[in-house]
């Protein structure tokens, strides 16, 4: 505890604070009054900078200029957000990114939102970023679909963990093209036709799929012949019915798995993935708009799967018998949510 000294008012003692001590307090802060201290001088300027562990930024065409004394200053941080809404003529560039990998030692994670995909000319595909394999873990969402994307296939290189696509529109062979080289770890599509970049990803682990379209039943079947790895699974808004979910079952191991608003999917599906996914299985959520499956689906879960953990149940209606099943089998069972159920008040 410091103690003021005589003549000594508490302005002058913030000097002999150390810079650590200093840090702390500024990891108490919101970012409005974190940015309003590091404006006081320059000693808190250069603590504040230092004790930074995540930056986002929205990036313009003249980004590259300011790189340099921008990362002088944050060179500590481990994950950067690169958010672009621009142009297609003032895409990201490689070298940009490259420049930020090189400038911070301690990065792991370059997240880069972007309106359109990069094009040709700027593919970070390029040799000098991908020196990072294996350090960093890049994950790219992109907003909107186009002609601009044709090119999308050659960006998808061993750095990517971790892709986001919303309203992409793909190719009608897109289904059939395999990407073998692919390391992701990580899918998530929304509003997406035609475009299945998890077919290659032979690391796969989370799975969102959300209104996409295309033959979703076969391709699961050729999915789960391909990709054993898949540990979480969300499927929403989607025409997929038990024959699916009968490809689903063979993920072994599966521990979570949303089925919300597939209202092709039934009783006999559920059963199937149930008994598949015995083992692995730790959280179901399934409702909306699913009129199919009901108590016989439930009883099926509460037999095959004893170490389910939490179970979400939207729009379902279970009779007594059915949930008096689920509580004396499911030893494990921390968490059971009912909700706009008729059978349960």
């Amino acid at each position: 505890m410091y103690t003021l000294q005589k003549g000594q008012t508490l302005t002058n003692s913030i000097e002999y604070i150390a810079d650590d001590c200093l840090a702390s307090v500024f990891r108490l802060l919101d970012t409005v009054d974190r940015n309003s201290c590091s404006l006081v001088c320059r000693r808190w300027l250069k603590v504040d900078g230092y004790n930074r562990h995540s930056l986002s930024l929205t990036a313009e065409s003249h980004l590259s200029d300011f790189i340099p004394s921008l990362f002088l200053r944050f060179n500590t941080v481990t994950e950067v957000s690169l958010r672009y809404f621009g142009y297609e003529d003032e895409t990201i560039s490689a070298e940009t990114l490259i420049r930020i990998s090189q400038l911070c030692p301690n990065l792991t994670s370059l997240q880069v939102l972007a309106s359109c995909f990069l094009t040709a000319k700027t593919s970070i595909s390029s040799p000098g970023i991908a020196g990072f394999e294996g350090k960093l873990q890049l994950k790219v969402q992109i907003l909107g679909g186009g002609g601009r994307n044709e090119g999308i296939y050659d960006h998808l290189q061993g750095l990517w963990k971790d892709l986001s696509l919303d309203g992409f529109r793909g190719t009608e062979n897109a289904s059939s093209v395999a990407l073998p080289k692919l390391k992701l770890k990580a899918i998530s599509l929304k509003d997406t036709v035609l475009f299945y970049p998890f077919l290659g990803a032979k690391n796969l682990r989370v799975l969102k799929l959300v209104r996409c379209h295309g033959d979703l039943n076969t391709l699961f079947h050729v999915l789960t012949n391909e990709v054993t790895g898949i540990v979480e699974l969300h499927l929403v808004m989607l025409e997929i019915s038990d024959i699916g979910l009968e490809a689903i079952a063979k993920c072994s191991n599966l521990e979570v798995l949303h089925l919300t608003r597939t209202p092709k999917c039934t009783d006999k599906g559920l059963v199937a993935v149930a008994k598949g996914c015995n083992r692995s299985l730790r959280k179901l959520r399934v409702g909306w708009d699913m009129e199919e499956i009901g108590s016989r689906g439930l009883m099926g879960v509460a037999e095959y799967c004893v170490n389910v953990e939490q179970l979400v149940l939207i729009g379902v209606n279970p009779s007594k018998e059915c949930l008096e099943m689920l509580v004396s089998n499911c030893k494990g069972l921390k968490q059971l949510a009912v909700c706009g159920s008729e059978t349960v008040g």
